[in-house]
């Protein structure tokens, strides 16, 4: 019948000489007339509904239809407004605008207040509030001392004292984890451990630190999209990693990652509007003021970022980022100062370093014999250039190098190999791969070294098992996998390492987890 009791305007239009709602006359109302017979077909809800309204319901409704029968918004669309304090009755009593509402809904209740806690009582009471902790033997005995020495003063004293324990910030902290569904494990199958107390310990300082609730949130929602970001906004936003993250090696990859970027648009949606989101993924409601356009548009915002379905297994799931406490990043810094000062010692008397003439030329042999090998180190197919040609020994086109001749990436095969039997991929046994390098501009994401054996899954999933190095604008990443993408080691340097143009030796060395 199109009839709409979700709106004013639905409920008091006229359908045919009559209207469900009729502000101030139930009687001419048919929300109150059908639902107030006893029996009958125009009974409301029917019988046949198994449902039905009490009489207490009925009364309710009767009694908003002679009030006016108003209409609200959903709370979490109406901005808060401060209401105007009711006048106290026993002016003495009230020590706070909060106590003249308290006192009027006493009032209401026909309830009085109780006495005045005793100041033990009173103590326990305020310590459990603010730090969910009770207060030490010996505060309770300081406290008391202190109300007899200065009365009244001694609450306040009491109250910035527990407002400055770091135990506050642990205390205000809890209610918030709960709603991030903050946890130490990742929920599904396998349930591995996840390490994301930094976080945790971030949103504690934030309480401590009495962080604006909207800067609070801000930080969470997009830390990393501020203007030169610090690695605390970084980690705050570690609030949306809090979900679950499945392992199981069954499952469709794609299918879980969609799972994950709607458990952000669900929490955004509980957690800072107010209301549900989660209905509006399957379709539109007319009592929902979410439309499903407007659940996708959140879900395009989460659907950046850059995580896989199945993860997790071992430890935290990619992306990662490295979060050192203040202490260790202290101790990263006196470390890096010690490194640059004896690099500074090193380079300084490299200086002063020269051949003598009469062994230069036997030291520049011996070092050019050392470095030239007999036979290919790494066998990479490569293809012929008319800059390069392709050495029948190596298999690689080359260049002229820091000692003798050098192998050439720019035609080496996406996929290289190492030669022989290649390197066995175990996580115990150590690996040590060195080799001097020099980018061109156009090498962007260059293979330098792989030995990895790939294969398709019959969903369509590509796997790798094996070794990698390569060189990424600027950087050196090396991969380890037993299964990639889901179980990978994946270690990049921190910024540019290598310059176009430049020669330089880099080494990886992994040193295995031998009885691990």
């Amino acid at each position: 019948a199109s009839l709409r009791l979700d709106s004013f305007e639905g409920a008091t239009a006229d359908r045919g000489g009559h209207a469900a709602l009729v502000p101030g006359k139930p009687e001419a109302s048919g929300l109150y007339q059908r639902t107030a017979i006893e029996q009958g077909a125009r009974k409301m809800p029917p019988a046949y509904s198994n449902r039905s309204l009490t009489g207490e319901q009925v009364a309710v409704l009767k009694r908003w239809i002679e009030e006016g029968g108003e209409y609200s918004k959903h709370w979490a669309f109406v901005p808060p407004k401060r209401p105007a304090v009711p006048e106290s009755a026993e002016p003495g009593w009230v020590k706070s605008p909060i106590d003249a509402f308290v006192q009027q809904r006493l009032r209401t209740e026909g309830l009085h207040p109780n006495p005045a806690a005793a100041p033990g009582t009173w103590l326990r009471r305020v310590s459990l509030d603010l730090t969910g902790l009770p207060p030490s033997l010996d505060e309770l005995d300081a406290f008391s001392k202190e109300v007899k020495a200065h009365g009244e003063t001694a609450y306040g004293n009491s109250v910035d004292r527990l407002l400055a324990s770091p135990a506050y910030g642990e205390r205000m902290a809890m209610d918030w984890l709960d709603v991030a569904r903050y946890a130490d494990t990742h929920g599904f199958n396998n349930d591995s451990a996840r390490s994301m107390w930094r976080w945790r310990d971030w949103v504690i300082e934030s309480f401590n630190a009495n962080m604006p609730y909207d800067r609070f949130l801000t930080e969470q929602l997009a830390g990393d999209l501020l203007p030169h970001p610090t690695l605390d906004q970084r980690i705050a936003t570690g609030f949306g990693r809090n979900h679950v993250i499945n392992s199981e090696g069954g499952i469709i990859d794609e299918e879980y990652r969609m799972e994950y970027v709607s458990d952000r648009v669900r929490t955004l949606g509980m957690s800072w509007l107010g209301l549900t989101l989660e209905c509006a993924r399957c379709h539109d409601h007319k009592y929902d003021p979410i439309t499903q356009r407007d659940h996708y548009r959140f879900f395009a915002f989460f659907n950046n970022v850059p995580e896989r379905g199945e993860d997790g297994r071992v430890t935290n799931a990619a992306p990662l980022i490295s979060a050192p406490t203040t202490g260790q990043q202290l101790k990263i810094r006196e470390l890096e100062s010690a490194i640059a000062r004896f690099t500074d010692k090193s380079e300084k008397r490299q200086k002063s370093w020269a051949w003598r003439d009469s062994s230069a030329g036997q030291a520049q042999r011996l070092a050019a014999q050392a470095a030239v090998p007999t036979d290919a180190v790494w066998q990479m197919h490569c293809e012929s250039t008319d800059e390069f040609e392709v050495s029948p020994v190596s298999g690689f086109a080359q260049a002229d190098g820091i000692a003798g001749r050098a192998c050439v990436t720019a035609e080496i095969n996406p996929k290289p190999r190492i030669a022989g039997k290649g390197v066995p991929v175990s996580k115990r046994q150590p690996l040590t791969i060195t080799a001097w390098l020099r980018p061109s501009e156009s090498d962007t994401d260059v293979a330098l070294l792989s030995d990895v054996d790939y294969a398709t899954n019959p969903a369509g999933t590509t796997y790798g098992k094996g070794i990698e190095l390569r060189f990424i604008d600027g950087e050196l990443e090396f991969r380890f996998s037993d299964r990639l993408p889901a179980y990978l080691i994946r270690v990049r340097s921190d910024g540019a390492v290598l310059k176009p143009g430049q020669w330089r030796h880099v080494a990886v060395v992994y040193e295995g987890a031998e009885g691990k």
